[in-house]
């Protein structure tokens, strides 16, 4: 090696002129300002989202509840429908009711028990 060789820089790269080194510094920093406006829209997204799905589990809580009501509301009328099948259940709603006789009977009202046995009907 001559001593020329050894005076030059130690890279071998040839350096870039300041306008190419501008632009490709203004280039890298456009997509670093594009990449952190994606990463603030999908962040918006997701909290956003959290909400929903916070909305949305209170929701399916409250349905559930509710499902939970017509179930019981569904029990009751079913065990009311088995009773209506039942010819001496009828004749009793018809009696206290609406004070329905067979002939010959003779119906007696006693003060304070006829909304009670109405009540016991309708439940």
């Amino acid at each position: 090696m001559d001593e020329k060789d050894m005076k030059q820089p130690i890279s071998s790269q040839p350096t870039e002129p300041p306008l190419v080194r501008y632009k490709l510094h203004l280039a890298t920093k456009m997509v670093l300002l594009i990449l952190a406006g994606l990463s603030l829209v999908m962040v918006h997204r997701m909290v956003s989202n959290i909400g929903e799905l916070r909305t949305l589990k209170q929701k399916a809580v409250v349905t559930r509840e509710n499902v939970k009501k017509m179930q019981h509301s569904n029990e009751s009328l079913q065990a009311e429908v088995e009773k209506l099948k039942d010819e001496n259940h009828i004749a009793d709603i018809a009696r206290a009711k609406y004070h329905y006789s067979q002939s010959g009977e003779i119906i007696f009202q006693l003060p304070g028990t006829s909304d009670d046995e109405d009540q016991d009907f309708e439940n």
